[in-house]
């Protein structure tokens, strides 16, 4: 009986192969055609898209079984060919052209998680899209409608449906395929290699193993430098008397980057401040985890110690895709040390889903877009100089040593639109950079002039302070200057290299920082590092009490100061490929710290170090009250706290416009009546409100 099933499905296998297989060939070609699309799209380059295949041709076959695995599950679906290849082609080729745009944006492939941050691209719409953009679009429809038609004209006139045992056999050969490339390649390989397509469908994020032989090294070294006292060098001369905190503030200034760098001359410098702190500060160059965007990766880092590494390429967003329960950070580390814990981002609180992100890391107040009142812009962001301002402001008002963590919008990119009416500093000699270069960087250094002469604000108003004060003030990423590198490129600064080269290499991942201080902190450069390696440093500098996972960290950095993804560099210079036993034993002792921190495992008890409950989170910003009303004239005058220009106003339940004089004071111009009901509401741009004042009924 079995075998004559068996024969039986064989038999309709090999009719229906008969009947369709033109079709299915047909289909096979229009699959490698979109497939080819894609590559081509991002890799702007002919003959590096065909050539492809032939370097990798396992990477293609596993692309390729992705979009016919696909197509064949709709074919069984549907049983129509060209219905099922509209269903394939277009989304792909649309995404392919989002990977395209992203790559030449920042270098970076699209990931699945990206599907999850489209509220985040669509409030930057305003930067993003122009003119280009909108020529794209229109391109972009028409080659769907060309493609629509060719489709037809490929397959013929004749019958489009399929016959589905072909298409059961098809689906189960690709996910047996797709399963296979699953557990045999790790998702931790640059794109260039793994195809776009196959890249985007990696559910699995297998990371890199190490060796049993590295894992008992990287072992060996922990529990020599967990379990130490804090630690006593150069650093710990803080210039602090006994039992003093000193309010520490970090600014990470949006692209912040010494520009100088490129070779280029302008017409003044634009970073005069800056270099002159560094003759007075610790000072130094940190690599970040990314380029050209991913800002919350780099401040990830900063903020816990710990490094992207760890996750599957350097820039997932860890913000939005991991953070769910309470961490260790600076914020929670110093509040359990006396400190109030400000964070201040003049943007959407949920962008990157911060609101929540900022709680679960300790801290006892998120300043963001929604809580400013009437600030600065420059272009469509918050100026650096109203948050230095800011900045001082709440050292003046707070009684305890504050912890601020600050991370400015001013000098955001892209850098392709209007924002300056004026130049203070532009190019002087554009030596032979093309017109988008020359306009893209004046944009980008009168920026950052702007933002070093907030800084050269803030600094001259804390040497007159009499509240000892730390700030370490650094550039998330470099910034991305055109297409493709283009700016940096033209420049001379970076040769041809591809971007997965240039993402390993220091002179696009490095920023320059500098650690000052009001009351003789150490001075003098340090090591190039990691960004996440100056976190145990800074608490040092600060008098801080280290957690035993920091000294951990720092004891790492002592030994390898750089770990990139494929090469470490150890203190004495010495490089170390991956595949290496330095590489694999660096690597694998960040990995045990980080599961040992998770586990709490002694010697990395968290509990100290966490604030697992923060009820009280942003409750002083959200205390909205309306405590007076009175009339004068022909309006009403309300007074209370926290009366936010960005909030709303109702009265009965209705809106009411009001002239906001400060956050004690607003003002209507109509006289209310007894009876009336007075209520102040506060929301974020998504309508998600995050204060409202009790209602006030007028007597």
């Amino acid at each position: 009986m079995l075998k004559e099933n068996l024969n039986r499905m064989w038999t309709r296998l090999s009719r229906d192969w008969k009947l369709d297989r033109i079709y299915w060939l047909k289909l096979s070609v229009f699959l490698v055609f979109i497939l080819m699309m894609d590559e081509w799209l991002y890799r702007r380059d002919v003959v590096s898209a065909l050539m492809w295949p032939v370097h990798y041709p396992v990477f293609f076959l596993m692309n390729f079984f992705v979009l016919l695995g696909v197509s064949a599950v709709l074919v069984i679906m549907t049983g129509r060919l060209y219905g099922s290849s509209m269903a394939v082609g277009v989304p792909v080729l649309l995404i392919g052209a989002v990977n395209a745009a992203k790559m030449a944006l920042r270098n970076v492939p699209l990931t699945v998680e990206d599907f999850s941050l489209l509220k985040e691209v669509l409030a930057l719409s305003d930067a993003l899209f122009n003119q280009k953009t909108i020529l794209y679009v229109v391109m972009g429809i028409a080659a769907i409608f060309v493609m629509s038609r060719l489709i037809k004209s490929w397959y013929g006139s004749g019958r489009h449906t399929l016959q589905r045992p072909v298409a059961v056999v098809l689906v189960a050969i690709s996910v047996a395929v797709f399963a296979w490339g699953q557990v045999a390649f790790s998702s931790d390989l640059p794109l260039i290699e793994t195809g776009f397509i196959y890249s985007l469908s990696n559910p699995l994020r297998q990371e890199k193993g190490f060796s049993a032989e590295a894992r008992a090294e990287a072992e060996a070294a922990l529990e020599n430098s967990a379990a130490v006292e804090n630690p006593v060098d150069a650093l710990s001369n803080t210039g602090l008397e006994e039992g003093e905190q000193p309010n520490i503030i970090i600014i990470q200034s949006e692209a912040f980057w010494d520009v100088t760098k490129l070779g280029i001359a302008f017409t003044q410098d634009p970073i005069s401040n800056f270099e002159a702190l560094q003759e007075e500060s610790l000072h130094g160059r940190m690599y970040v985890p990314v380029v050209g965007g991913g800002t919350s990766n780099t401040e990830f880092e900063v903020l816990t110690g710990l490094t992207m590494k760890n996750y599957y390429n350097d820039w997932y967003m860890v913000y939005p895709n991991e953070i769910s329960a309470p961490e260790a950070t600076l914020a929670s580390i110093l509040r359990t040390q006396g400190y109030t814990s400000i964070g201040t981002h003049p943007y959407m609180s949920w962008y990157y889903n911060r609101r929540e992100v900022y709680k679960y890391f300790g801290f006892d107040r998120f300043e963001t877009l929604e809580y400013l009142d009437n600030p600065e812009l420059i272009g469509t962001y918050t100026s650096d100089a109203y948050l230095m301002d800011r900045i001082m402001d709440t050292i003046e008002s707070e009684d305890k040593p504050i912890f601020d963590f600050v991370v400015t919008m001013q000098n955001h990119g892209p850098y392709g639109n209007p924002r300056f009416d004026t130049f203070d500093v532009k190019i002087a000699d554009r030596a032979g950079l093309s017109d988008p270069a020359v306009y893209f960087l004046n944009n980008y250094v009168q920026g950052v002039y702007l933002s070093d002469q907030a800084l050269g604000t803030l600094i001259d108003k804390l040497r007159e302070s009499d509240e000892p004060t730390l700030v370490m003030f650094y550039g998330d990423h470099l910034p991305m200057l055109g297409e493709d590198y283009l700016t940096y490129r033209e420049a001379g600064y970076v040769g041809t290299e591809d971007s997965n080269t240039l993402q390993q290499d220091l002179s696009m991942m490095t920023v320059p920082y500098i650690i000052w201080s009001n009351y003789g902190a150490p001075t003098g450069e340090l090591p190039v590092m990691n960004a996440s390696f100056m976190t145990p440093r800074l608490l040092e500098i600060a008098g801080a009490e280290v957690p035993d996972y920091l000294k951990a960290i720092k004891a790492l950095s002592e030994n390898t100061p750089i770990i990139t993804r494929s090469y470490v560099l150890a203190s004495d210079g010495t490089r170390a490929e991956e595949g290496s036993d330095a590489y694999q034993v660096a690597r694998a002792q960040y990995q045990l710290i980080w599961d040992r921190m998770r586990a709490s495992e002694d010697p990395f008890d968290m509990t100290k170090w966490i604030i697992s409950d923060n009820s009280d989170y942003n409750a002083t910003l959200n205390d909205i009250r309306i405590e007076t009303v009175s009339a004068d004239g022909g309006k009403t005058v309300i007074g209370g706290t926290h009366l936010y220009s960005n909030a709303v106003l109702l009265v009965n339940g209705s809106e009411q416009g009001f002239d906001w004089t400060d956050e004690t004071q607003i003002s209507i111009n109509k006289k209310l009546k007894s009876g009336d009901v007075l209520m102040m509401r506060l929301s974020d741009s998504e309508g998600t409100v995050l204060a409202e004042s009790a209602a006030y009924t007028m007597p």
